[in-house]
């Protein structure tokens, strides 16, 4: 008698597998677009009102957000004279201040068109 032995060798259905990847894949390019919406809403103003200490500031959308701060805020200024002294002012008053010195430039050779 001869007998024969048949195996079967299947493979595994990756379909499932694939179909999970992709819904991996389209959860992560939708997270991507998102993102890139929040991040691309630019602020569009801001501005400080002294008298009540609020800063507001709009964003590309419209949208405001409010903040409260010190009605007192300091005034800082930079000033440079004509000697290189630049000094940064605070209400008015020097806080920090140094010189700028300048290289001495080369004389520059005559020109002589006829050369």
């Amino acid at each position: 008698m001869v007998a024969s032995t048949v195996t079967f060798e299947s493979c595994k259905d990756y379909d499932d597998d694939i179909d999970n990847l992709q819904g991996q894949i389209d959860k992560i390019a939708t997270s991507l677009t998102d993102l890139q919406a929040k991040v691309g809403s630019f602020v569009k103003s801001v501005t400080y009102d002294s008298s009540t200490g609020v800063l507001t500031v709009v964003d590309s959308n419209n949208s405001s957000v409010t903040y409260t701060i010190a009605k007192n805020l300091p005034t800082y200024s930079i000033t440079v004279s004509a000697d290189g002294t630049v000094s940064l002012l605070k209400d008015n008053t020097v806080v920090s201040s140094g010189k700028i010195t300048f290289p001495t430039p080369e004389p520059v050779a005559s020109f002589d068109p006829s050369n």
